[in-house]
């Protein structure tokens, strides 16, 4: 499990991530999510992710594992890699 805040995301402006800003991603993983997910497992966690308050909240481990996946299939580059620093961020 892990504690991510989804409204304050350090989202790289170029590949030298010399440059950053702080990204509310929150609105466009939750309707990834909504639009590409499966069963009332994805239902529940996109609203979880679209409703968060501005605060960390906890993903368990299976959660972390639909986002990974719905990012890595579905987004573009930069949010793929944003993800991947999140994620990294718990180790």
């Amino acid at each position: 499990d892990m504690k991510i805040n989804f409204r304050k995301v350090r989202v790289y402006k170029s590949l030298d991530k010399k440059e950053c800003d702080i990204v509310d991603i929150s609105s466009v993983l939750a309707n990834a999510i909504y639009m590409q997910g499966q069963g009332i497992h994805d239902h529940t966690l996109c609203h979880k992710i679209y409703e968060c308050k501005d605060e960390d909240i906890e993903y368990a481990d299976d959660e972390i594992e639909t986002i990974r996946k719905i990012v890595y299939q579905l987004s573009n580059p930069v949010m793929i890699e944003t993800i991947n620093n999140i994620l990294a961020e718990d180790k």
